[in-house]
């Protein structure tokens, strides 16, 4: 026997790069429905059709306040799962949700500055991206929970 048919035989302690970045896209994908469910509950809140506030009015708040950060997330979470690979469970859970932390405040933060240049009103934008950047940070963590947890949840040893 050689020595790389005793090296291949041998289980790898680190998931692959193609199941870390299936885990990545499943965990965009889940986040991205839960945050369209949460901001269309909270339309339905303010009243109105329930078609209207999940398929129009929910996601139209997400995509107007959202737009530009959610691109960089996405990218950021998968180079994440799949450059960090080996962590597992309440690690790469608390990297995701640092992730989506982090990207959430950018994203109010660039509201601010909006609004400090425009004055006036526009203060109501950074109180409105609050609202949906928390929407979109829950959202983001509840699907790296269900993702790590138990849709890709690592064999045991």
């Amino acid at each position: 026997m050689s020595a790389t048919m005793t090296h291949a035989s041998v289980p790898s302690a680190q998931p692959s790069p193609r199941r870390a970045a299936a885990g990545a896209v499943v965990m965009i994908a889940a986040t991205l429905v839960l945050a369209t469910l949460g901001a269309g509950g909270l339309q339905l809140l303010d009243g109105g059709d329930l078609t209207q506030a999940f398929l129009e009015r929910g996601p139209r708040l997400l995509v107007s306040t959202l737009w530009f950060m959610v691109p960089p997330w996405a990218i950021l979470v998968v180079v994440v799962s799949i450059r960090w690979r080996r962590f597992r469970g309440l690690r790469m859970l608390a990297l995701q949700a640092g992730v989506a932390v982090g990207c959430a405040l950018l994203a109010t933060a660039a509201w601010f500055v909006v609004a400090m240049v425009e004055g006036g009103w526009a203060l109501l934008l950074v109180a409105i991206s609050i609202v949906t950047s928390g929407i979109f940070a829950i959202s983001a963590i509840l699907a790296a929970t269900l993702v790590q947890f138990w849709l890709f949840r690592s064999p045991s040893a």
